[in-house]
């Protein structure tokens, strides 16, 4: 305890001041019970006392003096009042620690009354006495505690979400903010999920055992582990001497335990959100996420005047519409009178988000791209007013699959019709959104594979500027079917039969709609292929010369079945530990839900995803279907299709843990 001590002295005529809520209403009150007395002459207040008090029961003594030079009579009762400027202390006006504030009679001369604090988590007070007419005094006082220990900040520490039999590891940081050492400091026990690492305090990485010194500080390790689906609580407690009387710090930790494709509960509306935006079907078939976590769906929603458009979506990282996007988080583009339809989406460096689909013509149908700032405002830097559309063979054109390369051009892919049949077709963008004429020469280019129609449905763009097709082509049935292109253009020679490898599973069609690149540039390819009586999800991996990676579910390819009529896998990623996941969605009957199948990076199911490495989800309807998926950058799995509300479509996208 300081030994310094404080006089203050105010006169002030007339008023009556009362600090905090409510002034003016305490001020009536409290003139309203005091008799109005004529003083003969000045009162003063002086606060007797050290700087600052120690918190604790009764901590104190502190007191006020009030003075009269008048002594040939005795005055009224005087208040004292007292405002905390921390929320819950209070003042105890007299030795037994009983009163609030107490009334106290001025004799002839003076008088001196004593007052303590009672509450160890304030850390100042604000004394003041009034008498009205005569005097106002204040006095602020800190309040110190002699031990005071803390563990870490905030009321409660939370673990997140965490995967069932995994243990995760954090440090707590235990600080004396006292004046005196925190001695004999022991932990209570910690129940299982939750335990101290190695058992005892202070666990590791302190740099003290039973003893923290004042302004000193020392960590726990404190360990989580789950071990079933739901949430967890506890505490972490510390005792230790105050003075010699045992006292206490506490922490509470809460966890949740969640299986490893699981829907994020955090997410949405417990990890699910349907979103409509037209009157009719409004469908989701691309998906990108932004830096900042927020999730882009595009797809098309209906127009009354004109027909079906182009239609994005924004939504926060929290799964609610992002009202800085567009038009309370929706942006509609129509690109003609009649049918437009998007099925990607991409996101450039810059933020600036493109759309890739096609648009009815008046005839036939053509590629269309358009690009919007962050806003959901079409650029007018790119195209015609941030739109782009692309016409190949003054025919039907359909573009799906769009691709950044690392100069910032785009590249978008699908089929086009040569007059008898459809083939791949590219074409490559420059920044602006004019073609660029280094690629084949005129920015586009078609490529016809096997006896009958090809078509491509997804892009992926290799590190030194090749571009990769994956779709299907028709030999008898439909099989996978990857191309790969150099930088101008040109099919790459090295790579399968002349450019083009084809892989045929052996029953029915077999029909590639995604792909994607592991870290080492092998090719993993998704889709549908047949399976007896039913389609099934098919994946392929391919090493970088386009032959089937044997290492891969023991011979390049592998089938999931997943519901009991049609599955069909329509977006795959490769996830940063070399785990490949798919969706898509899955018929039992009549009924479809969104499907998601993950496989061991040598092509078995992953045991430890879902149910036996598959997950399916119902978003709400009767038909729920995923067609696009991205990986956060924590790794969660976002998945974009649609949802039937019982009269048409909506958007949906579910997020997951990996």
């Amino acid at each position: 305890m300081q030994s310094s001590y404080f006089i203050i002295l105010l006169l002030l005529p007339v008023s009556l001041v009362l600090w905090g809520c409510g002034k003016k209403d305490a001020e009536h009150e409290l003139q309203d019970t005091l008799p109005d007395t004529t003083w003969g002459t000045p009162v003063s207040a002086d606060f007797v006392g050290p700087e600052g008090l120690i918190a604790g029961d009764c901590g104190g003594p502190f007191s006020v003096v009030l003075k009269s030079e008048d002594s040939a009579e005795t005055k009224t009762s005087v208040p004292l009042a007292s405002e905390i400027s921390s929320t819950g202390g209070k003042i105890y006006a007299d030795a037994g620690c009983l009163i609030e504030n107490k009334n106290f009679t001025i004799n002839a001369g003076s008088s001196r009354q004593e007052f303590y604090f009672k509450d160890p988590t304030i850390e100042k007070v604000k004394i003041f006495l009034s008498i009205p007419g005569l005097t106002n005094a204040t006095k602020s006082l800190e309040i110190f505690h002699s031990v005071f220990v803390t563990i870490s900040d905030g009321s409660t520490y939370d673990f997140g979400p965490h995967f069932i039999a995994s243990t995760t590891d954090k440090t707590l940081i235990v600080t004396n903010f006292g004046k005196e050492d925190a001695k004999n400091i022991s932990s209570s026990a910690l129940l299982p999920p939750f335990q101290f690492k190695g058992g005892a305090y202070p666990g590791e990485g302190g740099s003290c055992t039973n003893i923290i010194a004042p302004a000193r500080s020392c960590s726990i390790v404190i360990s989580f582990t789950p071990s079933s689906v739901g949430t967890f609580s506890g505490t972490v407690e510390l005792t230790y001497l105050d003075r010699e009387k045992l006292v206490s710090a506490s922490r509470p930790l809460t966890g949740q335990g969640v299986n490893s494709g699981s829907l994020d509960l955090t997410f949405g509306n417990s990890g699910k959100l349907a979103v409509p935006i037209g009157n009719r079907d409004d469908r989701a078939f691309g998906a990108a996420i932004q830096e900042d976590g927020k999730i882009v769906l595009g797809g098309y929603a209906f127009s009354p005047t004109t027909n079906y458009d182009f239609a994005l979506v924004r939504i926060s990282p929290e799964g609610v519409l992002d009202s800085t996007f567009g038009t309370a988080g929706k942006v509609i583009t129509a690109l003609s009178a009649s049918n437009d339809r998007a099925s990607g989406i991409a996101i450039q460096p810059d933020g600036k988000i493109l759309a890739v689909g096609y648009t009815l013509n008046g005839s036939n149908y053509d590629f269309a791209v358009t690009r919007y700032d962050s806003a959901g405002m079409l650029d007018p830097a790119f195209g015609a007013g941030g739109k782009v559309t692309i016409d190949f063979a003054s025919s039907t054109d359909y573009g799906f699959g769009i691709a950044l390369d690392l100069s910032g051009r785009i590249v978008v892919g699908g089929y086009a019709y040569n007059g008898s049949k459809f083939d791949f077709a590219l074409a490559r963008l420059m920044s602006n959104g004019s073609l660029d004429p280094s690629f084949n020469g005129t920015g586009k280019l078609t490529t016809s594979i096997g006896n009958g129609s090809s078509y491509a449905y997804a892009l992926a763009m290799q590190s030194d500027g090749k571009i990769i097709a994956a779709g299907s082509s028709y030999n008898n049935n439909h099989n996978f079917t990857v191309a790969r292109y150099t930088e101008d253009g040109g099919l790459d020679s090295s790579f399968g039969t002349a450019g083009k490898a084809i892989i045929d599973f052996g029953i029915g069609d077999d029909i590639a709609y995604a792909i994607a690149l592991d870290s080492v540039n092998n090719i993993v390819v998704a889709g549908r292929t047949r399976s007896m009586t039913q389609n099934v999800f098919g994946v392929v991996r391919l090493k970088t010369d386009g032959s089937l990676d044997s290492s891969f579910a023991g011979g390049g390819k592998t089938t999931t079945k997943v519901g009991t009529t049609q599955d069909e896998a329509r977006s795959v990623a490769v996830m940063t530990n070399g785990k490949i996941i798919t969706s898509g969605f899955s018929y039992s009957g009549a009924t479809s839900t969104i499907a998601l199948v993950r496989y061991l990076s040598q092509g078995t199911l992953d045991t430890s995803f879902g149910i036996n490495g598959i997950m399916t989800t119902g978003v709400g309807g009767s038909e729920d279907r995923g067609y696009a998926m991205a990986l956060s950058a924590d790794g969660k799995i976002v998945v974009g299709g649609d949802t039937f509300n019982g009269n048409d479509f909506d958007f949906a996208v579910c997020r997951y843990y990996p």
